[in-house]
């Protein structure tokens, strides 16, 4: 069955995101998060009043692929949303959702939902 470009876009704006589950991290002490076929780690380091936010994405071991980097400076009440996978027209996207809270990163697992018509 052929899917279309208009019917493949027409899914992913009916997703859904809702916050799954959180860690709060401390500078320097990296966070692994599992997201579908891939893993991801989370660190971050002060720079005066920024955050600098290191996370890095790689197929789980045996699958093929190479990793990603993302780096972000994040100030107090800013947000940052990393997304994989969802390359197939009922395949969810699977996300975290960095937040710098105060002094604080909480970085929260976001599991996301295809909308049904």
């Amino acid at each position: 069955m052929n899917k279309s470009p208009i019917a493949l876009s027409a899914v992913a704006a009916l997703t859904l995101s809702y916050p799954a589950a959180a860690a709060e991290l401390a500078p320097m002490k990296a966070g692994t998060f599992a997201l579908g076929n891939y893993v991801a780690s989370v660190y971050y380091t002060t720079r005066g009043e920024q955050y600098d936010v290191v996370t890095t994405i790689a197929p789980e071991q045996g699958l093929e692929g190479s990793p990603m980097r993302f780096v972000a400076s994040l100030d107090a009440g800013e947000s940052q949303t990393v997304s994989v996978g969802g390359f197939d027209a009922m395949a969810a996207p699977r996300a975290l959702e960095l937040t710098r809270d105060g002094d604080r990163l909480v970085v929260t697992m976001v599991a996301t939902q295809v909308a049904s018509r």
